[in-house]
């Protein structure tokens, strides 16, 4: 049997080029089909399609094209700017120079066949097959395949969209499984692949060990790289490269690089892919009803509606444009041309909803009339897109943002992208990233609050007022130090803010400003008076997680407790690492809401250590609620394929039995530092003892040679002591 599948494997791998497979199910014949008995209601939930199945190759298109297309126009910007940064300088080694070329000719590859990239990925190298065959194949099979000596497990497959079979050697597959992607993961799963391009994409297609060198004359081509030479270029008067050997042209070169590598990293996003149980996918804390998403039920009625904001790079080819209405039909042509590429030069100021992307759909000239004077303006039509849900859009109108000038866009930049940074620590504590994934919370109320944290924190960037303190301390510190950022070299004018004064009086205006925030004791919603009696903001989600943990430990009756025990007994596990999980929980929530309430630190430092316990918090939650379970489980179930709840509680306990409480070890850390002082301090004052013993010309009160060796001794062994156990504890604790 598992031949005959190694052989289907082999005879589907046909072209990448697919269309999607459009399904038609109802109601009553998915039942029937996936064998679920409705006169047993404590039977176990059979795998099913989702029923909007017939959309997910459609989905998937849609969201290749859109991130692929802003990914390239990206990677164009950024290899032609690393190019110029390599041989700008009078000290470029030929290497650098070799280097810059080739990410030219890279970013002219990309460039010269965008449009047809974006139209047939595969014909340029771009194998994108794992999204394709979770989205349009109804059944799934999983093998273990080999390409270029590297062995990928897990490999998921079907009869339509795969791998090219002279290259990919696969072992026997395992039986077929139901593909139980819901459009909800898919559109997750396919995201997560895109945002690993980002990260991967100079790996793929500027790899240095594809980079051609110049011959050795004493050894040849040790590294088994191709061979090039620094020409003269006659049709630009400077220096060239020459094409290595065996190959018609630059993009036949760069393409039969990239088509390995991207291979290799469809495998490997293929092979890492974890999937989830379809009929509970985040399991729910306590025993209240699973979740739902404020975010997609509020409609993007809290999502602002901001103007998009000229970057930097392109401060000098667009301003004039932008500000001089006699440019401004040129600039509509221009964007009609090549929408995505327009939309490259600006970004919007979104640090908190992550979750949505801005685009600019079109631009348009509006005649308006000002004080009985008529004149054109410019604006932008632009659509915000839930990246959870790409149908839930809106299209607003509005004007662009142009800087003073370039030194102060790029501080804007620079502190926008710490503030997104910051935040998005926040998210990952919780489990949910960057694209605030909050039914992952598992319980209404923490889904709830967190909720209010986000609206909360986006109505603190953006204000309603004009005037707005924190708004006006924030542009004041852009400009304050616009020339900062802006004196840095290449890259690293894009990154985040650097150690130094700017970086902490941002972090100190931005987190300064949510920790004065508070929220009503008796709603779950924002005092306006900051001076009103409330939950702090950084405490009012403490507080949350103090009422879960009691009422898990309130729905843990006798019958609840029977069934616990039993399953503990089933799998053969400790029950006393579940009573540990519970002391950790408890211990972790004193110490975060002593952190939360200390003045001893810096608010960045408070920052830090928040996130650091809140990622504990939360995953020991969950632990806890699956080892708690209301339903008796099969240990038998851990053997079969796919996920399970059986799976997920061995999982849990594993995990739980490893977690640490953090205050623990931070009683720890404080412990090593008293001792610690203690000993240096003892140290010390015998070392000054025996100084004061050594220099006097008392007699009656002199050391002997042999009680001086002994003193000193003792005293350094006991100052050292005391330093080090000091320096140690600074190192492993966390405070």
């Amino acid at each position: 049997m598992k031949h005959k599948k190694t052989k289907l494997f082999l005879g589907s791998l046909a072209p990448v080029v697919i269309f999607p497979t459009i399904l038609s199910l109802s109601a009553t014949g998915e039942a029937a089909a996936n064998g679920n008995n409705p006169s047993d209601p404590n039977a176990p939930s059979k795998p099913t399609l989702d029923p909007k199945f017939d959309t997910f190759g459609d989905e998937v298109n849609k969201i290749t094209k859109s991130k692929l297309s802003t990914l390239i126009d990206d990677k164009i910007l950024e290899f032609r700017r690393k190019a110029q940064d390599l041989v700008k300088t009078s000290a470029a080694s030929s290497n650098d120079i070799i280097k810059g070329i080739y990410l030219q000719k890279v970013a002219d590859y990309l460039e010269n066949n965008r449009d047809k990239i974006l139209e047939n990925p595969t014909e340029y190298g771009l194998n994108i097959v794992y999204p394709k065959i979770i989205s349009l194949n109804k059944d799934l099979y999983t093998t273990t395949v080999i390409y270029e000596g590297n062995e990928y497990t897990n490999i998921k497959f079907g009869l339509t969209a795969s791998y090219p079979s002279d290259e990919i050697i696969p072992s026997a597959t395992e039986d077929k499984s139901l593909n139980t992607t819901d459009l909800s993961t898919l559109r997750e799963k396919t995201y997560t692949y895109y945002d690993n391009l980002t990260s991967e994409f100079e790996d793929v297609f500027a790899n240095a060990k594809d980079i051609p060198t110049l011959a050795s004359k004493e050894s040849g081509n040790d590294n088994n790289r191709d061979i090039t030479k620094i020409c003269y270029d006659s049709d630009h008067n400077g220096i060239n490269i020459s094409l290595p050997e065996g190959y018609k042209s630059w993009d036949e070169y760069i393409r039969s690089k990239v088509v390995k590598r991207f291979t290799a990293f469809d495998l490997l996003q293929n092979s890492s892919d974890e999937e989830e149980e379809q009929d509970d996918p985040y399991p729910p804390i306590t025993d209240e009803e699973k979740p739902n998403d404020p975010l997609e039920e509020s409609e993007l009625r809290f999502v602002p509606q901001l103007s998009p904001i000229l970057k930097y790079e392109f401060f000098d080819l667009y301003k004039d444009k932008i500000q001089n209405e006699s440019k401004y039909q040129e600039l509509v042509s221009e964007s009609s041309k090549d929408i995505n590429r327009f939309n490259n030069s600006f970004y919007f100021d979104n640090p908190i909803f992550t979750r949505y992307e801005y685009k600019i759909e079109s631009l348009a000239i509006e005649n308006i009339t000002e004080n009985s004077v008529s004149k054109s303006v410019l604006v932008a039509n632009v659509k915000i897109i839930d990246s959870l849900n790409v149908g839930n859009t809106r299209i607003y109108k509005t004007n662009f943002e142009i800087s003073a000038d370039k030194e102060t866009s790029l501080s804007r930049e620079a502190a926008r992208n710490l503030i997104t940074a910051t935040y998005k620590r926040f998210y990952d504590a919780l489990g949910i990233g960057e694209r605030i994934q909050i039914k992952r919370l598992g319980n209404k109320s923490l889904v709830t609050t967190v909720y209010n944290m986000i609206v909360a924190s986006n109505n603190l960037i953006k204000p309603s007022e004009a005037n707005d303190k924190f708004e006006t301390k924030y542009f004041d510190l852009i400009k304050k130090y616009k020339y900062l950022q802006y004196n840095l070299v290449g890259e690293n004018r894009k990154n985040i803010l650097p150690e130094g004064e700017y970086r902490t009086e941002l972090l100190n205006l931005f987190l300064g400003s949510l920790d004065r925030l508070t929220f009503s004791v008796n709603k779950s919603e924002l005092n306006n008076n900051q001076s009103a009696t409330g939950y702090g903001y950084f405490e009012y989600l403490v507080v949350t997680y103090k009422k879960l943990a009691l009422k898990l430990k309130e729905i843990m009756d006798e019958t609840r407790m029977s069934i616990v025990k039993s399953n503990f007994k089933a799998f053969n596990l400790d029950l006393n690492v579940l009573e540990q999980g519970f002391k950790t929980l408890n211990d972790d929530l004193d110490l975060i809401s002593g952190v939360v309430n200390s003045s001893s630190f810096s608010i960045e430092k408070k920052f830090d250590h928040y996130v650091n316990i809140l990622d504990q918090l939360q995953k020991t939650l969950v632990n806890l609620s699956i080892l708690t379970t209301k339903e008796s489980l099969d240990p038998e179930q851990t053997k079969s394929d796919g996920d399970n709840p059986s799976k997920k509680f061995v999982k849990a306990y594993n995990e739980l039995n490893e977690t640490k409480a953090i205050a623990k070890e931070t009683k720890k850390t404080v412990t090593s530092q008293v001792i610690g002082g203690i000993f240096s301090f003892i140290g010390l004052i015998s070392l000054i003892s025996w100084a004061i013993l050594k220099l006097s010309k008392n007699k009656k009160i002199k050391l002997s040679r042999k009680n001086s060796i002994i003193l000193f001794s003792v005293s350094t062994l006991t100052f050292i002591l005391g330093i080090t156990l000091i320096i140690l504890s600074l190192i492993g604790g966390i405070l």
